[in-house]
């Protein structure tokens, strides 16, 4: 089993699904990834996690994370959701790294919040997507 998959919903949204805590390979392939999906998008980007069955807990690559996402001007905001309280403390450790100045960045219980919330960010961003099917 992978640790985690990226699905492209848009040409702006990603949706992170992860499926377990990622291994040291894991977790260096996955940052990868993110700047490579950066790197290659057309335009704006948003990105929501789903971290309901796995997360990076790794302090360094948590920085490492928020190195790219922050310095890159194609990533626009995104969310994470679980209600798992490990999960939401490393959230809240993912939300210091980034800086009191950050709001494109949150921290949800659910999906629906976070949907709501990146609404928040950019209207229409979260409709025409079968949501029922992506979050099975």
């Amino acid at each position: 089993m992978v640790a985690y998959t990226f699905q492209k919903l848009s040409n702006e949204l990603i949706y992170i699904r992860w499926e377990k805590t990622p291994s040291d390979k894991e977790r260096e392939a996955f940052l990868t990834d993110m700047q490579r999906t950066l790197d290659e998008a057309e335009g704006n980007i948003y990105i929501i996690s789903d971290l309901r069955k796995g997360r990076i807990s790794d302090l360094q690559v948590l920085r490492q994370l928020v190195q790219i996402l922050l310095r890159s001007d194609k990533y626009s905001g995104g969310c994470s959701f679980s209600s798992d309280s490990k999960t939401k403390a490393i959230a809240g450790v993912f939300a210091k790294i980034a800086g009191t100045q950050n709001v494109r960045d949150k921290d949800c219980e659910t999906a629906e919040e976070a949907l709501a919330f990146l609404e928040s960010l950019k209207e229409g961003i979260t409709k025409d997507i079968d949501w029922e099917n992506v979050l099975q």
